[in-house]
């Protein structure tokens, strides 16, 4: 399993979806921390709900990334607008 090879873990505190810029820039930051190495990302449950977390296989790894979203922000950032856009109706 994944998480016995990558047992740290940095945290994003959110429930709510993020825009698609915001999601490309985590991407974007987790691929450049984990460099060739390997990472995966899950939605928290039980003791972690309400988290995302990213998993890494060293302490540095999850450490500047867990670094990045605390000074970035992210987790704070608002989420994206809703659709204002007229409702499409099937039938009649």
């Amino acid at each position: 399993m994944k998480r016995r090879r990558m047992p740290y873990v940095a945290k994003i505190r959110r429930d709510d979806p993020f825009r698609p810029a915001d999601s490309r820039e985590i991407e974007g930051m987790v691929k450049r921390i984990a460099a060739a190495s390997e990472h995966f990302s899950i939605a928290g449950w039980r003791e972690d709900a309400g988290y995302r977390l990213f998993y890494f296989s060293t302490w540095a790894k999850a450490r500047a990334m867990q670094h990045w979203i605390d000074r970035s922000g992210i987790a704070h950032r608002p989420t994206p607008t809703p659709f204002k856009g007229p409702q499409l109706s099937v039938g009649e």
